[in-house]
This record gives C-alpha cells, structure tokens and sequence, in this order.
C-alpha cells in the first residue's frame, strides 16, 4: 500500500481514514510502498513516520510492516532470512 500516494491521489480522503490500520488490525499481509518519491514527494521512512504519527501505529508493528515486507519481496529465501536477522539485530529495533 502506497499511504500517501492514496491521500494525494484521491483515494483516501485523510490518512488517519487509510484502511491499512484496519487491513492490518484483521491479519491481512501488508506492505508498505511509496508509489512514486518524486512525484509524490515522500520516502519510506516518512510513508512510517505518517503511519506512527497519523494511524496510531507502534514501533512494534511498524517493524512487523518492515519483516512483512521482507517476506513479501521476491528475494531467495536465504537472503529474506539474512536480512530478517539483520533487520531483527539492528539495536534500533531491539526493544521492537
């Protein structure tokens, strides 16, 4: 899901009205993307900062974002799993 790329686009009205907190809140996978940084002038890091700050997501499952992402992507396995534990190492995330 593109968060906002959905609100510049239409899609959505607000983000605090995005369904990722609910799609995510029933159990069902999802990522987070940023559609086009350019156009929509945005990062990664900015589509989770707007989720924590506009959604009410916690670190804890902004990190559950991270590693669904990881295992969504098309990466071999080994890889997902070496930057899964990466990921999980990072001190960053260590209380995640």
């Amino acid at each position: 899901m593109c968060p906002l790329s959905n609100v510049r686009t239409g899609a959505v009205d607000v983000l605090a009205n995005h369904p990722i907190r609910e799609y995510f809140r029933q159990g069902i996978a999802v990522t987070v993307n940023t559609d086009d940084p350019k156009m929509f002038d945005t990062s990664l890091a900015q589509e989770y900062r707007l989720l924590v700050e506009e959604c009410g997501f916690s670190k804890h499952e902004i990190c559950r974002l991270i590693l669904a992402a990881i295992e969504a992507c098309w990466l071999p396995a080994e890889r997902k799993q070496s930057l899964q534990r990466s990921f999980l190492e990072d001190p960053s995330w260590a209380a995640g």
